[in-house]
């Protein structure tokens, strides 16, 4: 009888010390203030002359509001190190136009697509625009590196155009 009240005590002290850290949402209305990780490019986030505009950075600032919290934002130069900022808990949230790829489902949480977005490829005026798919192995494409877009290009390498050639850069 003794070792059961003993018991019951300790899986009390246990349940009381018992601490839940608290989630994202906790953690932002806590602090006071939504990170948001952004790019600066129109329809996205840029500085007006009137203060920040964009259509990404209003949904995001009607949402601090909508929390009673502030809404910071940090620019990054491209995708790929807007991303990572995110994996490394730099922000809160990332808003960028952000094209929603299987490696970046299985590392972050999206929201539900509001726009899909197309991809073009855009050359040279007065060369000749090419037509179809095969018309790329006889051309060099630039990228940004680590972008969705060189992953496309990775994929028709790997698919169809064993000897398509781009540059990849940083910025």
């Amino acid at each position: 009888m003794l070792i059961r009240k003993i018991l019951i005590i300790c899986l009390a002290l246990l349940l009381t010390t018992c601490h839940f850290p608290p989630n994202k949402l906790q953690q932002v209305l806590d602090a006071g203030v939504l990170k948001l990780l952004t790019l600066n490019i129109p329809g996205v986030y840029y500085e007006g002359p009137f203060g920040p505009l964009g259509f990404e950075y209003d949904l995001l600032k009607a949402f601090a509001d909508n929390l009673h919290v502030s809404l910071q934002v940090v620019v990054k130069k491209n995708v790929p190190q807007l991303l990572r900022a995110l994996d490394q808990k730099e922000g809160d949230v990332a808003a960028a136009r952000i094209i929603i790829t299987q490696p970046r489902t299985q590392a972050f949480l999206f929201s539900t697509p509001y726009q899909y977005l197309q991809l073009y490829l855009i050359y040279r005026q007065f060369t000749k625009a090419p037509r179809q798919i095969i018309e790329l192995d006889n051309i060099v494409i630039d990228v940004v590196k680590g972008s969705s877009e060189e992953r496309v290009l990775h994929q028709l390498r790997t698919n169809i155009l064993p000897d398509l050639q781009w540059r990849s850069h940083k910025d």
